[in-house]
């Protein structure tokens, strides 16, 4: 494949200087297509989606492709569950029946492909589903951001919420969870990459009934905040994370390194993206003023 990169070139002679323009031809290799899976099981009763997609030339100007006529299946070692291909939606797989993933249960993912992609006819992955905070009530309060006085930025976010959940925390486990939040109903977080992430890998008390979540952004009181936890497994919560850093600018200075690559449990990480389980929990508070208005956020 060749790509013709046309540019001028200013050449200073006696007379003046003069445009010229040159004809470079560069070769580059054509790389082939790999399959990319996303797809999960959680704790909601649902049909379960799987999606299958695979990558494409750079230039490509159109969507992704998709993997159609694949053959999907998720087996818990009990049960098997089969996904059939969306009428509408090609490259989407839903299951036949509506069910919960269990918490302690590990799921597996066995996609037998129509065609073989770059050599590959089948892809596997694996996931536990790990119990989490169960969420029985919360607060959520919010602050004026302290940080606005002493900042140039006019798009500062000008109030800090603290979200208070009261529950159950599964003993002797150390959590990993996704945060997604809604604010009147509507989701915060537009995409994977924005979605906020916490553990309780350092917590003084991993059983402790109280988790705290703070969040910088501009919400008012009165506004109704639902908050949406997620408990994956570390692997998932590490390839996010990694996915996460990959989206971030790269520091003009050199100091922080070049991020790690977000590799997925795709055949043991050899394809493209990640099959996860998650045990999710919810709560919803309409936010209001600390109850003492001299309270601060330390």
């Amino acid at each position: 494949m060749k790509y013709i990169l046309l540019f001028s070139i200013a050449l200073t002679i006696l007379a003046g200087c003069e445009n010229m323009e040159e004809e470079i031809s560069w070769d580059t290799k054509n790389i082939p297509a790999k399959a990319v899976v996303e797809g999960s099981i959680t704790s909601d009763t649902c049909y379960q989606r799987i999606r299958l997609t695979q990558t494409a030339d750079y230039f490509l100007n159109g969507p992704t492709p998709r993997i159609t006529g694949a053959d999907v299946i998720v087996s818990d070692g009990s049960h098997t569950f089969i996904f059939k291909e969306s009428d509408t939606v090609p490259g989407d797989y839903y299951s036949t029946e509506m069910f919960a993933g269990i918490p302690g249960n590990t799921y597996s993912l066995n996609v037998n492909l129509k065609e073989p992609i770059d050599g590959i006819s089948t892809l596997t992955a694996n996931d536990q589903m790990i119990q989490g905070f169960i969420i029985d009530s919360a607060k959520v309060y919010v602050y004026e951001n302290p940080f606005v006085a002493f900042s140039d930025e006019e798009d500062k976010d000008s109030t800090i919420i603290v979200f208070y959940m009261n529950g159950n925390q599964p003993k002797n486990i150390v959590n990993y969870y996704l945060i997604q939040m809604y604010r009147n109903g509507v989701p915060y977080f537009e995409k994977l990459g924005d979605m906020e992430m916490m553990n309780d890998e350092y917590s003084e008390d991993p059983e402790e009934t109280e988790l705290v979540f703070y969040y910088i952004g501009d919400l008012l009181v009165k506004d109704t905040i639902s908050i949406e936890l997620t408990s994956v497994s570390k692997e998932y919560y590490e390839y996010v994370r990694k996915f996460k850093d990959l989206l971030i600018p790269p520091d003009p200075l050199g100091f922080s390194g070049p991020p790690a690559d977000a590799v997925g449990n795709i055949n043991g990480g050899k394809q493209i993206g990640f099959f996860y389980t998650g045990q999710k929990s919810r709560s919803t508070a309409i936010a209001q003023e600390p109850e003492n208005i001299k309270e601060t956020v330390n």
